[in-house]
């Protein structure tokens, strides 16, 4: 008893002290990349949802909400935005998400059998991913990590054991929870990766406890999604917001259609207004409203070979390819370092299989993009390290036949060899992301342009409807745009603003209506558009047939060495 005693204790000393150096590893390599990085958001969205939970949209105040995600965090970010609002709770939950999934996935593959070179390398390969994630500081990356690590600890639980119920399952399935809220799309995405595991409980371990993980994991995650709908429609003015985003994306989230596209499906739709939603500024209810949108969404084409054909084109569609496939050359050197059974290296193959699905239909749907590309990728792999967690193979003829032709061939530059290589192409990648990716954002950001562009909006009393919203949002990296006022007089356009509070607000402080604010550019004295050339025409256009006059345009102030911005005014001729 005694010996037994002293041996539990020392796995749990043990245990303790590898989860302590993941965690340590995790924090040093997530706060000291953003540190040292300082990214700026690579997608508006970020920006949007920043200014909606701290309440600096259009200076309205919180009402915590916000567009993209769900009542479960946006409701206990906003309290603490009124708290202590000079404190940056947006960025710091996205660093924590982070931090705490990359540790879940570097616990576990160090608990795994896997050998010390093999144990290298995935680490490796997780410290890079990890890196990646923060450079590419964006809340889709992070909920598909946050959903993917918790559903990475449930999953090895109960595919490979016949573990209790404790408290490591209420923390991973709060991790998944905490995905689905910051945003539902990429908790679907993370748990269509790890579907293959519910084959395997169902089909090699029948116990009651992992089906209850299963099915309380769905049920979370379903009552989370279901919690953020409820908020949305018994929010006063978000009542319409959940279909208008619905159908919304269901019409735009797609190619873009053109106006004699549109008009197949709706004979209403002239050429100006087909322009207004192809360039994202539909800030108006007329004719943009919710059934204008279900009636787009609801007859275009979503998915189809023309998607595919234009979807294979691009370097991100490859770029997705490319992954899925190294990351299952990956998984099968995994299962074969851990003598894993045929029915593990079936399961392995299967989330390959179903990574490589994913990415298929996203280029069906034409929606192959480096914010969704790069997640999927990560899903995978932790999805690959779980697989890890599954039992040796019964020794037979045939493994004494391969622990000897190991043996043979173990030494001490073959084990150095493979960590080395892993290191370099993990080192490549991550400066490959910041040279093609993250440092020309921070650069742009930097230029004259979005410098004087921001100084305008700041010194102009004008309301500003900025038809290049991400000019002024790049000029600062994330945490300096939350430490600086942002203007309360800039309007930013698209991105499924019109039916929220703060929006409505703003528009009855200002004496507008949310059905013509376009039209108004040419009807008030204290509205301009910024922008280039050739939107500023598209709006002239839209406003003068919404009118039934004719409009001119002026611009008024130029911004850039190269007059890629300007500020427009708009008048009746």
């Amino acid at each position: 008893m005694d010996s037994a005693a002293t041996s539990h204790r020392a796995r749990r000393h043990a245990g303790l002290s590898t989860s302590l150096c993941a965690l340590l590893a995790s924090l040093l390599l997530c706060v000291g990349t953003f540190m040292l990085v300082r990214p700026c958001y690579p997608l508006a969205d970020d920006y949007v949802q920043q200014l909606y939970v701290s309440g600096r949209l259009l200076g309205c105040g919180a009402c915590g909400l916000m567009p993209y995600t769900l009542w479960p965090i946006s409701a206990p970010m906003s309290a603490l935005y009124q708290v202590l609002p000079a404190v940056p709770w947006y960025a710091i939950t996205l660093l924590a998400l982070t931090t705490v999934s990359f540790w879940a996935c570097g616990a576990q593959a160090l608990r795994t059998r896997l050998s010390a070179s093999a144990k290298a390398c995935v680490c490796m390969a997780l410290g890079a991913l990890e890196v990646i994630s923060t450079m590419y500081f964006t809340y889709t990356v992070v909920a598909f990590l946050a959903t993917s690590a918790g559903l990475a600890t449930l999953v090895a639980r109960s595919s490979f054991g016949r573990e209790g119920l404790g408290v490591p399952d209420a923390c991973a399935l709060a991790l998944v929870c905490l995905g689905f809220a910051l945003r539902p799309e990429s908790g679907l995405g993370a748990l269509a990766v790890f579907s293959p595991f519910a084959v395997c409980v169902i089909a090699h371990n029948r116990h009651a406890t992992p089906i209850c993980r299963g099915v309380a994991t769905v049920l979370a995650a379903l009552a989370v999604m279901a919690a953020g709908g409820l908020a949305y429609d018994a929010t006063p003015g978000w009542e319409s917001y959940g279909d208008y985003l619905g159908h919304g994306r269901d019409a735009l989230d797609y190619p873009e259609l053109t106006a004699d596209e549109m008009r197949e499906i709706d004979p209403g739709i002239t050429d100006a207004s087909a322009s207004i939603l192809n360039k994202w500024i539909f800030i108006q209810s007329d004719p943009f409203d919710v059934e204008f949108f279900e009636r787009l969404g609801s007859s275009r084409a979503h998915v189809s070979r023309a998607y595919l054909l234009d979807a294979l084109k691009a370097k991100t569609t490859w770029l997705a390819l490319g992954l899925i496939a190294l990351f299952g050359v990956a998984g099968a050197a995994m299962m074969r370092n851990i003598h894993a059974s045929s029915a593990a290296r079936a399961l392995a193959m299967g989330v390959c299989v179903i990574a490589l699905a994913s990415c298929l239909l996203l280029a069906t749907r034409a929606r192959v993009r480096l914010h969704v590309v790069l997640p999927l990728a990560m899903a995978t792999f932790m999805a690959l390290i779980a697989c890890c967690q599954a039992p040796e193979a019964k020794r037979g003829a045939h493994y004494a036949h391969r622990a000897a032709s190991q043996s043979r061939s173990r030494s001490r530059l073959r084990h150095l060899a493979l960590p080395a290589v892993v290191g370099l192409c993990c080192v490549g990648a991550t400066l490959g992301l910041w040279f093609k990716v993250v440092r020309p954002t921070s650069v742009q950001g930097k230029s004259s342009l979005s410098q004087d562009y921001l100084s305008y909006l700041r010194e102009t009393d004008d309301m500003v409807i900025q038809g290049s919203a991400q000019t002024a949002f790049i000029a600062r990296d994330a945490l300096a745009f939350e430490q600086g006022a942002y203007p309360a007089n800039a309007i930013v356009p698209g991105g499924w603003m019109v039916y929220t509070a703060p929006w409505q607000d703003f528009l009855a402080s200002r004496g507008l209506s949310d059905s013509d604010l376009l039209e108004q550019l040419a009807q008030r004295d204290d509205m301009t558009l910024v922008t280039g050339e050739d939107t500023a025409e598209t709006v002239r256009e839209f406003v003068e047939e919404r009118l039934g006059h004719s409009v001119e345009k002026r611009s008024v102030r130029t911004f850039g060495d190269d007059s890629q911005l300007s500020v427009w005014k708009y008048s009746l001729a």
